[in-house]
């Protein structure tokens, strides 16, 4: 919905312009995105209207970790602890789908378009808006903000990440700033 992106904006322009009613219209949207999460044992998700699929989206543009990021942008200015319980909670559901062999977090994306019929094996992305870097930004934003151990683990590489290997040139590698080479940097 982009909800999550314009409450990181509202903020920011917020402390710019001193204008508190962009800060009120972040809380409103950080009070949507509370009420429409989906919460279950494993943490909180959002469906993705985009891209609907048997699972919710990991990721930092399309996922959990960019909505866990922006309401804990919600809980540094504005002390409320939901909003840092909600973000937790979205850390701890794409904790729960890290894929410790392939260094990554799923794609599921490829869910909707593979169709029952087509068993394929888990994709997994090397961008910033639904793999690891992308992901690995929103821990050590959230580090900065909570200086959560368990953020910082997810913050910094480690042996193994794949988001290492995407920074690669490839020949013929694309150079855009969303899926492409330069969206790694």
């Amino acid at each position: 919905s982009g909800s999550a992106g314009a409450i990181i904006a509202l903020i920011a322009l917020c402390n710019i312009l001193n204008n508190a009613s962009l800060l009120e219209f972040a809380v409103k949207l950080g009070d949507e995105l509370l009420q429409t999460a989906d919460k279950s044992d494993i943490g909180y998700s959002w469906k993705s209207s985009a891209s609907p699929t048997q699972h919710n989206l990991t990721g930092y543009s399309h996922g959990a970790a960019g909505i866990g990021c922006a309401l804990l942008e919600l809980f540094h200015v504005t002390d409320n602890s939901q909003y840092r319980t909600a973000a937790e909670q979205a850390f701890s559901y794409e904790r729960h789908w890290f894929d410790a062999k392939a260094g990554n977090w799923p794609d599921f994306r490829e869910e909707s378009s593979r169709g029952k019929r087509h068993k394929r094996q888990v994709s997994f992305s090397t961008s910033w808006c639904h793999g690891a870097p992308g992901i690995a930004l929103s821990r050590l934003r959230a580090y900065e903000i909570v200086r959560d151990k368990q953020c910082k683990l997810f913050a910094l590489p480690r042996p193994g990440w794949k988001c290492r290997s995407s920074f690669r040139r490839q020949p013929g590698a694309r150079t855009g700033m969303c899926r492409w080479l330069s969206s790694r940097l």
